[in-house]
């Protein structure tokens, strides 16, 4: 990821229509790439501090742990490929549905995914967090970008 990030920020640099209109209180066109250039370099780092103090704990101990089978690494697998697959089905579904209805959607199931992979089953409780948090996330974004930045959704 973090192989993206840095070449996310060199094509942003390299780019001077992007960053001839960065002044005074206009933000210009580079804003929503700086933004998400940075959150994913957070993120990144935060991965590969995780990955770094995984690898210490683990030259630590005296035994090694056994090797993932291969139905592990399948189910390891499964999920990105299965994220990758709901994006497309997202981005078809916006033509369709509109934006509203769409990002409902798309982020609803994936807050319930995550629901059931983080407490085991699901609680009602836990369906109406994830309708709430859907509804927020849809809400702060078309916020952002139809409210203050005035970029058209679909």
């Amino acid at each position: 990821m973090l192989g993206v990030v840095a070449a996310g920020w060199l094509s942003l640099h390299r780019d001077p229509a992007l960053l001839s209109h960065d002044f005074g209180s206009d933000p210009g066109p580079a804003l929503v790439p700086r933004l998400l250039l940075a959150a994913l370099a957070l993120g990144g780092g935060a991965l590969a501090l995780q990955g770094a103090w995984a690898l210490a704990a683990g030259a630590s101990r005296r035994g090694r742990a056994p090797a993932a089978g291969a139905g592990a690494r399948a189910g390891r697998l499964g999920w990105p490929i299965l994220f990758v697959v709901s994006l497309l089905a997202y981005q078809q579904a916006l033509p369709l549905v509109g934006y509203r209805g769409a990002t409902v959607a798309f982020c609803g199931a994936w807050m319930l995914v995550l629901t059931r992979r983080w407490e085991g089953r699901w609680r009602l409780r836990s369906v109406g967090l994830a309708v709430v948090a859907a509804l927020a996330v849809t809400g702060a974004i078309y916020y952002v970008f139809k409210g203050l930045v005035r970029v058209p959704l679909p």
